[in-house]
């Protein structure tokens, strides 16, 4: 029986065969980014499996990608595959409790990614709600949500929101004192006195 060395069936080596062929400098990929020879793309491929590298990415680990269409995606897709990683390309616009089930599924470490997500907010939103979820979760057809994913998910808010989120710019309210009665107005003044706004409240508050 004959074997085949990985490095013969490894996909991102079909680059280095339009190379071989002279192709370095024709298209390989268009977009709104422009145009990207294949030599710009080699090279793109060769940083990026450096980094994954450098990072301590190796043979088999997953590498989930919560990227959009751009040549960063096809660098990082075909890069991991190149050291041997398996690349794990999702949805940008899919829930965080579905990362955690993509992950898990795919074997990956680091099934939450919570972290990134938190410095995402501090930079988009002038003030953070934090529920706190201290009653029983209903079953609503999602795979990963379950207490355990929501009690390991809290775990990691508690440890990382006090260096990531001013004190005045974070408001927590325990899920179970939320009612449809509940007064809303005292979060929205906060959050108008953090863009040095004012605001009145409507009739249907007072």
């Amino acid at each position: 029986m004959s074997t085949v060395s990985p490095e013969r069936v490894n996909v991102s080596r079909l680059l280095d065969k339009n190379l071989e062929a002279g192709r370095a400098d024709k298209p390989a990929l268009l977009g709104e980014f422009g145009t990207l020879t294949f030599a710009d793309v080699a090279r793109l491929i060769a940083r990026t499996s450096a980094l994954l590298g450098e990072l301590g990415v190796g043979r088999e680990d997953r590498v989930m990608m919560v990227l959009d269409d751009s040549p960063v995606f096809h660098a990082t897709f075909l890069g991991a595959i190149r050291i041997g990683a398996v690349p794990v390309p999702v949805n940008p616009m899919d829930r965080t409790d579905n990362y955690a089930y993509y992950l898990r599924a795919n074997g990956g470490v680091d099934r939450f990614d919570v972290e990134p997500l938190v410095r995402r907010w501090c930079d988009t939103y002038d003030l953070v709600v934090r529920l706190l979820p201290d009653i029983k979760l209903q079953a609503d057809g999602v795979r990963s949500t379950n207490d355990a994913f929501r009690d390991e998910v809290e775990a990691i808010l508690d440890d990382v929101l006090p260096g990531l989120i001013p004190a005045e710019r974070l408001v927590t309210l325990r899920a179970s004192e939320v009612t449809s009665r509940t007064d809303w107005f005292e979060v929205l003044q906060r959050l108008a006195a953090s863009i040095g706004a004012t605001v009145r409240a409507p009739t249907i508050w007072t």
